[in-house]
């Protein structure tokens, strides 16, 4: 849903977008660091990150597309139940399979930052990238009397 509404040209930068920011988390925290960083995962955080910015809802009512609305403001999304149990979870998640090991099987090669980069990008980059997306009638509005 989310390629639909950006386009292939604006979904290809901000999923390049998201997963440079990916890049650039990981290196502050480890910037010595020599282990390469391989994957995807970092922008596809991004992409979920973006997705909550719809408060995950979809409107498939009279043909719609999934997030045919619009990006919804931090603050109203913040208020959404569903999308702050989303975050801490996805939080939490994060930081208990990177800082305290509890991935089975992987012995500390999930580069946990590189996701909260991802997901931080995508959560707060998205109007940069939303085609669709216009200034509220009172932002364009001209207020001389």
């Amino acid at each position: 849903p989310l390629a639909n509404r950006l386009g292939t040209l604006w979904f290809a930068l901000f999923f390049a977008a998201t997963g440079l920011a990916s890049v650039a988390l990981f290196w502050a925290m480890h910037p010595y660091g020599e282990a390469p960083l391989v994957g995807a995962s970092g922008a596809i955080s991004g992409m979920m990150g973006a997705a909550a910015r719809f408060g995950f809802r979809t409107d498939r009512s009279a043909g719609k597309a999934a997030f045919a609305g619009p990006v919804l403001p931090i603050a109203f999304v913040l208020r959404l139940r569903g999308v702050v149990i989303f975050l801490a979870l996805w939080m939490v998640i994060n930081l208990a399979t990177g800082l305290l090991g509890f991935a089975p099987g992987v012995d500390g090669q999930i580069a946990w930052e590189a996701h909260i980069g991802g997901f931080v990008a995508g959560f707060f980059g998205l109007r940069w990238f939303d085609r669709r997306w216009q200034a509220p009638e009172w932002e364009t509005t001209d207020h001389r009397t």
